[in-house]
């Protein structure tokens, strides 16, 4: 009889032949009690140990002790089949004590993409800078200043005696402002933390890199960080890669309300993949990821988390494919106005003394 006790109670906890619990499958002996509980004889038995299965740990101790069925057990040897089967369900891990590596249990793990967006837009965030056109409309009194966000750039070096930031952004960026403008001074930079715009010069432009660099007066030289550049050769694909620079997520709006001067007011970021190698077109050497980019990201810098330098300057997407200016490209282009200011210029130098060389120009 006990043997007989014991089969059920297995089958009750682990579901019959057709799926179901089995405290529908078993014959109901004994009386019923309060709540319709069955209790006395086998079937009483195992079905406190059936609904013990569906509680927790401390519910089904003290139901299963406080069932009918356990008194009904006079027998010391009972008692101590009891005890045993007890320990045998609660071995089990079933119902809702499921082991702790049980999916859907315990915190997620963390997400790789979340911490690299996160690390790198805090580390980087103040040597992003907006790239805005301003427009001045009337003259006197009824004069008004109209500021157009553009694109992004970074600070890659600064001259603190001269107070002067070394900022680069993409080419495209500067000739949609510019254009055949003969009056540069609509071109502007506004910094992070700043409400105004700074006056920006142009150094440096290259329209088949499409690259330009930039210099930026400014008198707290010494808030703003730098982004240290870093090869983008033999990165792997897979590698987390992280965009970071100014998003217009009032587009949409703008366009609606006829209004173009709505300005993000901080730095954005969003992380991806390297997708393969770097690819060479024309004079560019281009590095493809999956960082989504939308207005305002071009001339932000991509960054790679691994190493926690810019290894490219965001271009834009082409055929679904998001692409960036890789370093190697960014230190040609550095090197070629290194050579037009008559700097010496060494082959062997590297990204960080190219770089060097030409904040000393500044």
């Amino acid at each position: 009889m006990l043997n007989f006790i014991f089969c059920l109670s297995l089958l009750s906890l682990t579901g019959g032949p057709t799926g179901l619990p089995c405290r529908f499958l078993l014959p109901q002996r004994g009386k019923k009690g309060r709540g319709g509980v069955v209790h006395g004889g086998a079937g009483g038995t195992v079905l406190a140990l059936t609904q013990c299965c569906v509680a927790s740990p401390r519910e089904r101790r003290e139901a299963f002790c406080s069932s009918p069925a356990v008194g009904a057990s006079p027998s010391r040897r009972g008692r101590l089949y009891l005890t045993r089967l007890w320990r045998s369900v609660t071995s089990m891990n079933v119902g809702h004590d499921p082991p702790p590596d049980h999916i859907g249990h315990g915190p997620p793990p963390p997400d790789p993409m979340k911490i690299a967006t996160d690390a790198q837009l805090d580390r980087h965030s103040e040597a992003i800078v907006m790239i805005v056109e301003q427009k001045i409309k009337g003259s006197g009194r009824r004069e008004k200043k109209h500021t157009v966000f553009v694109a992004s750039g970074f600070i890659i070096g600064k001259k603190q005696d001269k107070r002067t930031l070394m900022v680069i952004t993409c080419a495209h960026v500067i000739s949609s402002i510019i254009g055949v403008s003969t009056n540069p001074e609509i071109l502007k930079v506004r910094l992070f933390g700043s409400t105004t715009e700074s006056e920006a010069t142009i150094l440096h432009i290259d329209n088949k890199r499409d690259l330009a660099l930039l210099s930026v007066v400014v008198p707290n030289v010494n808030y703003f960080p730098v982004v240290r550049l870093s090869s983008a050769i033999d990165k792997p694909p897979e590698t987390i890669v992280v965009l970071v620079g100014y998003y217009h997520p009032a587009n949409a709006l703008a366009k609606e309300l006829g209004e173009r001067n709505l300005l993000p007011t901080m730095p954005s970021a969003v992380a991806g993949t390297i997708l393969g190698p770097t690819v060479n077109q024309g004079k560019m050497l281009l590095v493809n990821h999956g960082c989504h980019g939308m207005r305002g990201t071009s001339g932000s810098p991509l960054i790679c988390h691994d190493t926690g330098g810019a290894i490219g300057v965001f271009l834009g997407t082409v055929s679904q494919y998001h692409q960036a200016i890789a370093t190697e490209t960014v230190i040609e282009f550095l090197k070629e106005w290194l050579v037009a200011n008559h700097a010496i210029v060494n082959n062997d130098d590297g990204i960080n003394d190219t770089v060097e060389n030409c904040v000393k120009l500044l």
